[in-house]
C-alpha cells in the first residue's frame, strides 16, 4: 500500500509534468495515477492549454504569412499570455490547488470527457 504523502507527491508530480506533456502520457499509462481527481483535473487543464495554444499560434502564423508579418507582434503577445497562464497553472499544482486556467480552463471540463 502506498502511503498518503507518497500518493499526493505522485499526483503533484504527474499534474506538474502534464504541463510539459510528460504527465499527460504518464496519466494515461499508469492505472494508479489515473484514479486521482487532482491529476485528472490538471491533465485536462494542460491538454486544454496546449491545444488552444497550438490552434491560436497556427492561426496567427497563417495570418502572418498571408499579411506579410503584420501579426508577428500579436504572436509574441499571445506567447507571453500563454507563458503566464502556464506559470499560474504550475503554481496551482505546487500549492495543491484545483483552479481552472484563467479564461480557457472551463473549456477543459466541458469538452474533455475521460
Amino acid at each position: 500500500m502506498v502511503s498518503s504523502s507518497k500518493k499526493i507527491e505522485n499526483e503533484k508530480l504527474v499534474a506538474g509534468l502534464s504541463y510539459i506533456l510528460i504527465g499527460i502520457i504518464w496519466y494515461f499509462i499508469d492505472n494508479k495515477v489515473n484514479k486521482s481527481d487532482f491529476a485528472k483535473f490538471h491533465v485536462k487543464q494542460a491538454m486544454n492549454l496546449i491545444v488552444i495554444s497550438i490552434l491560436i499560434n497556427a492561426c496567427i502564423e497563417i495570418l502572418s504569412f498571408i499579411t506579410f508579418n503584420i501579426f508577428r507582434m500579436v504572436s509574441w503577445v499571445f506567447g507571453v499570455i500563454f507563458l503566464v497562464l502556464w506559470l499560474v497553472a504550475i503554481i496551482n499544482v505546487i500549492n495543491h490547488e484545483k483552479k481552472h486556467v484563467l479564461i480557457i480552463g472551463k473549456f477543459a471540463e466541458r469538452y474533455l470527457k475521460f
